[in-house]
């Protein structure tokens, strides 16, 4: 079943520009994970927003465990504002049954 993620880091304002380029660089590494659907970096005022698709638990667990993670935590270290938040979401199929589901 797949696993749907949205992941936030919240730079600290004048290392917005240095944290995008930390994640500019992460995302081809993480579109090539097995595993990985979708992967979309978004930004909104403050923050970065990845909207994850992962195919199943254990590939969105191993992205978690995977090298490039770590790399980006240490990158991103001293960075960011406050601590970043992963949240799983549990679908809720309402309405259009290919709208109302995102997987």
């Amino acid at each position: 079943m797949p696993v749907v993620v949205v992941a936030t880091v919240f730079p600290r304002p004048e290392r917005a520009e240095e944290v995008l380029e930390i994640l500019r660089g992460a995302v081809p590494l993480v579109h090539a994970e097995e595993g990985c659907n979708r992967y979309a970096l978004h930004h909104h005022t403050d923050r970065f927003v990845t909207i994850e698709e992962w195919a199943d638990a254990e590939s969105f667990a191993a992205h978690g465990r995977s090298e490039n993670v770590a790399n980006v935590r240490k990158q991103l270290d001293g960075l960011l504002a406050q601590r970043g938040e992963i949240v799983v979401l549990q679908p809720v199929p309402l309405g259009d049954p290919v709208k109302g589901v995102i997987s």
